[in-house]
């Protein structure tokens, strides 16, 4: 599932992206990611429980529990799938509304995000602030769209995420980007004019470590390291 749909999503993108680099960039990219790297939060959980649905997670547990369980064995045997906790828990909190409130909500809690420093990677968005200006840099994150796309405001020239799936304008499903994030890692290595890939990430699929192996043009970087990167 996740390889068909990310195939002609990653296609579709790159048509859009002029990636013959500007003349004041260089050819190198950098893939961030948002969970634990920018911020220091899980961002849908988090998205969900700033909408006041602590509660009714509480109650959920054991069935998330038992959800995670099943999206391990998923990915052990099959090698795709999605994350089927969260896929249930945005199906058990945003059931009911529509995505124009969503995309609101979503809104409202990064800003809440951005200015609460306690919850901020202040390195990495130092970092960012500097590459930003002589490089291209991608967001890559299985957080879910609404969240994911408030973050263009930082200077990313692309958003990747968990695109959420609408029907009558609600909430129907979602195309997880969890587990699938190589996917898009080994497009931008298809680019000529792309001399390197740098990741920032806490935690890079174990694909994406082996694809540093195959192609020296692969970097990673883990955002504690950051610091000492940029003496």
């Amino acid at each position: 599932m996740g390889g068909l749909f990310l195939s002609d999503a990653v296609n579709k993108a790159f048509l859009g992206i002029s990636f013959s680099m500007e003349k004041n960039k260089s050819r190198v990219v950098y893939v961030v990611d948002l969970d634990y790297t920018i911020v220091n939060v899980e961002t849908t959980s988090h998205f969900l429980e700033f909408l006041g649905c602590q509660r009714l997670l509480s109650l959920m547990k054991p069935f998330l529990i038992f959800a995670q369980v099943c999206t391990l064995v998923f990915f052990r045997l099959f090698k795709t799938g999605i994350d089927f906790s969260k896929y249930l828990k945005l199906r058990v909190c945003l059931k009911n509304l529509d995505k124009a409130l969503i995309d609101t909500l979503a809104h409202r809690y990064v800003e809440m995000l951005l200015g609460n420093n306690s919850l901020l990677n202040e390195q990495v968005l130092k970092f960012l602030s500097k590459v930003h200006e002589t490089h291209l840099t991608v967001l890559l994150t299985a957080s879910i769209s609404p969240i994911a796309n408030c973050f263009y405001d930082l200077g990313f020239r692309k958003v990747y995420s968990s695109e959420i799936v609408y029907r009558n304008k609600r909430f129907h499903r979602i195309r997880d980007l969890y587990g699938h994030k190589h996917v898009i890692i080994k497009a931008f290595l298809n680019f000529r004019d792309i001399s390197e890939v740098v990741i920032v990430d806490d935690s890079p699929e174990k694909e994406i470590i082996e694809l540093t192996k195959k192609d020296q043009r692969l970097k990673i970087i883990n955002p504690c390291t950051l610091k000492a990167t940029m003496r």
